[in-house]
């Protein structure tokens, strides 16, 4: 579904950073995939060329991304707008500043859906409350503001937004940072749960090692904008190749460790 070959991203300015370097991913229709690495490893980089919402300084100078039979790294921003949402979407690590304080939770999601497609409002709306429902959100919060909600439930607003135009793949990144162990635990559930329901695909981008061995079924771990290991999620845990790959399992402490191993 979709393919990254040998992609190069560097950024431009005083000084070049080269934030990835030949990497090659493929994330298949259905698939969980874990993107896994300390800050500046090149992750959130990744999401961002697949979507084409790299900075301004931000150049894709080698490889090719496809999702299907479509370029991706050769198509317009015309025609990119077109993909987002309906094919790609992104969940931002900060909902705050993805959503409109002065709309209502439900009225954001329903724009989404009318500005896409052409449908009746009040279709939009019953859509919209069967998203939020879907995330764990009653549907008597649809009038709510985003400061009326927890971060967890903003976040599972940022998810149903996401799911709105029925994409295959969602790329989230960092969706657990700064929820509180239960809330992390719960999002993972979710994402299993809607991979389950709606047969989406996820790329689950996170500086947490063990959150991604809950959820996923492959990781790739990222080391300096090189993707060091990419395997099943069950042989990162019990034999990992790459060193770097050892030292993130090392800092997990060995109770939680165990219990991913058994799931």
């Amino acid at each position: 579904m979709l393919k990254v070959e040998d992609l190069a991203v560097h950024y431009i300015g005083r000084k070049t950073v080269r934030a990835l370097e030949e990497v090659s991913i493929e994330v298949k229709k259905g698939e969980i995939m874990g993107v896994v690495g300390e800050s500046g490893s090149g992750k959130t980089t990744l999401g961002l060329s697949i979507l084409k919402l790299l900075p301004p300084n931000g150049r894709i100078v080698n490889g090719r991304i496809y999702l299907d039979d479509l370029d991706i790294t050769s198509m317009t921003e015309e025609k990119m707008r077109e993909i987002r949402g309906k094919q790609i979407s992104m969940v931002f690590q900060d909902p705050m500043t993805s959503l409109d304080p002065l709309m209502s939770i439900g009225d954001q999601i329903t724009e989404t859906i009318t500005t896409h497609e052409k449908i009746p409002k009040r279709e939009a709306e019953e859509k919209a409350l069967s998203l939020l429902e879907a995330v764990g959100i009653s549907g008597d919060r649809f009038k709510d503001f985003p400061h009326q909600l927890s971060g967890g439930m903003r976040q599972r607003v940022m998810i149903a937004m996401a799911l709105s135009l029925n994409p295959k793949l969602i790329v989230a990144d960092e969706p657990t940072t700064a929820l509180d162990v239960i809330v992390q635990d719960q999002i993972m559930d979710l994402f299993r749960s809607l991979r389950e329901r709606f047969g989406v695909a996820f790329m689950l981008i996170s500086h947490d090692l063990s959150l991604e061995l809950e959820v996923a079924d492959r990781i790739a771990v990222m080391y300096g904008g090189w993707l060091m290991e990419l395997s099943e999620s069950n042989k990162i845990a019990e034999d990992p190749l790459s060193p770097y790959t050892k030292e993130l399992l090392a800092a997990i402490p060995n109770i939680e460790l165990e219990d991913q191993k058994l799931r």
